[in-house]
């Protein structure tokens, strides 16, 4: 089989150049997903419209990860690299089929649900609910097909990362976002310009061009891994056993994984019926969320995608050292490179987001609106981005129970918190919570997972030192940024998010790079 991964581990410049790839990729995912928002928000705004929109979307994301998807995304990547390592296609072969069966059984079950799934979600609308919930069943029954193309995506890139092979599934969601861009950018021209939710109500075919053009993107988004996958070598046939034993591997850790994501959807449901609770709430706590996941999808997410292949492969043959040196070069550089991002929100949160959203049918309110809660989100930008690489370590181990554990307190955290701080602060209390979860929670992970390893993790004096720079980094860049702003408080907005993004980025890659913080000779060896 070409390109596996022990061929690829000798390749000193691969790591590194996986890394660039998969970053380029997410930029680009990135930045078509905020197409996607400024899209919405120029044909839609902040309305009822939006808000089923949105809430109908979710669904399929919220169902599948509910299901499977969070199960896939811990159990699969981990399970294909031992089935590489010991060639056994049999085993592949008999996961892929027994997932397909789920998928297909699971998405036909939601489709006909889509009437009691709309009657929760309409609970607690007060505006135009009637229509809300008749347009909402239209939406979801449309969507809910996403769900087994959404699991296809997560076995062909689970496949593709067990190889070493980053660059097809990072660019896939690009072609998601541009399809959906194009549906939301035709609205006007091809409905009208005053687009809103009883206009939706009355015509059935402005929510089918919706729903079933949202859903093509997903579609090909997983059909576009099936030339790679073809080129990988992978010989695959349709063999559902439920009975082997790499099948039984996975549902072993799926009792605990699943459990993990029926806390983190029960939150979420409380956060959205929360959020429901007034108009634009969901939306503006939706769009500030894809801001938020910006700096993590791009950076963290890139770190997590090309570290873990190698973490569970040290994992499966005990090489302890290798283990730990992965996680500990993972986790500083999560900190270098997402603790100024956060810190960077919480400054130019108002005038980005009035720069990019204060369009169409969004006003300079929701603008504010929105760049408020992005800058609650942003306290708990670096503890979501190590919490979530910390619980990859824990699958590495095949340990889904601690996860689990951990996971049922962060979760009990958010929805101890949001409620009184929604009644206190509105949406941005919702946000504000949830940044102060994973903000508790990482600690416990921290310590959870250096107990499963006998103390391996060494936050030494070297480490403490490493952190002491990056702080004095980042708050050099905060001084320049508030300086930047402050000087051009009477400028445009979109200048004044652009010269302190320069100013103060820049400040920081040199102080950075003063100090030494960035060992590119490691990189390109990891």
């Amino acid at each position: 089989m070409a390109d596996t991964p022990s061929h690829v581990s000798k390749n000193p410049r691969h790591f590194l150049m996986s890394n660039i790839l998969v970053g380029l990729g997410t930029l680009l995912s990135r930045i078509t997903g905020f197409g996607k928002i400024l899209a919405l928000a120029y044909a839609i705004g902040l309305s009822g419209l939006s808000d089923v929109y949105n809430t109908a979307n979710t669904t399929p994301n919220i169902i599948y990860e509910l299901m499977l998807g969070g199960i896939l995304s811990a159990t699969l990547l981990p399970s294909f690299v031992r089935a590489f390592k010991d060639n056994d296609n049999q085993a592949i072969s008999a996961i892929i089929s027994v997932v397909i069966v789920l998928l297909a059984g699971l998405t036909i079950l939601m489709v006909v649900c889509a009437p009691l799934i709309m009657s929760l979600y309409s609970v607690t609308r007060q505006d135009s609910p009637q229509e809300f919930y008749e347009v909402g069943v239209i939406l979801i029954r449309l969507f809910m097909p996403q769900i087994f193309f959404y699991g296809l995506i997560a076995i062909g890139t689970a496949l593709l990362n067990a190889q070493h092979k980053f660059s097809l599934p990072a660019y896939a969601p690009v072609l998601n976002n541009l399809i959906v861009i194009a549906i939301l950018m035709a609205l006007p021209s091809l409905f009208g310009q005053d687009i809103n939710l009883q206009n939706a109500a009355e015509n059935q075919q402005l929510v089918l061009f919706l729903g079933i053009g949202t859903t093509a993107g997903i579609v090909l988004s997983s059909l576009i891994l099936i030339p790679s996958l073809m080129k990988s070598g992978i010989q695959f046939t349709f063999l559902p056993r439920w009975r082997h034993p790499a099948v039984q591997t996975v549902l072993k850790m799926s009792g605990w994984t699943l459990g993990y994501v029926i806390c983190n959807q029960i939150a979420l449901l409380i956060i959205t019926l929360a959020a429901l609770h007034e108009e634009g709430w969901l939306t503006a706590y939706q769009m500030a969320f894809v801001f938020f996941l910006l700096p993590h999808g791009l950076l963290a997410m890139t770190i997590t995608t090309t570290f873990m292949p190698k973490i569970a492969h040290f994992a499966a043959i005990n090489d302890w050292n290798g283990y730990v040196d992965k996680m500990m070069l993972g986790i500083k550089l999560l900190i270098l490179l997402i603790l100024p991002a956060s810190v960077g929100y919480i400054l130019i949160e108002r005038p980005l987001l009035t720069t990019l959203l204060e369009h169409g049918q969004f006003t300079t309110k929701d603008a504010s609106l929105t760049g408020d809660v992005l800058a609650m989100f942003a306290i708990g930008l670096l503890p979501f981005s190590l919490y979530l690489f910390l619980m990859r370590g824990f699958y590495a181990l095949s340990d889904a129970k601690t996860p689990f554990k951990i996971n049922l307190l962060e979760n009990i955290i958010n929805i101890i918190l949001a409620i009184p701080f929604a009644m206190l602060w509105g949406v941005k209390g919702l946000a504000l919570a949830f940044a102060l979860a994973y903000c508790f929670s990482v600690f416990v992970a921290v310590k959870a997972l250096n107990h499963k390893i006998a103390g391996r993790l060494c936050f030494d004096e070297g480490f403490i030192n490493y952190f002491a720079k990056i702080l004095l980094s980042v708050s050099t860049m905060a001084l320049i940024v508030s300086s930047s702003l402050y000087l051009l408080s009477t400028a445009p907005d979109w200048v004044q998010t652009l010269i302190s993004v320069i100013a103060g980025g820049g400040v920081y890659a040199v102080m950075v790079l003063r100090m030494k913080l960035v060992d590119i000779h490691s990189l390109r060896k990891a």
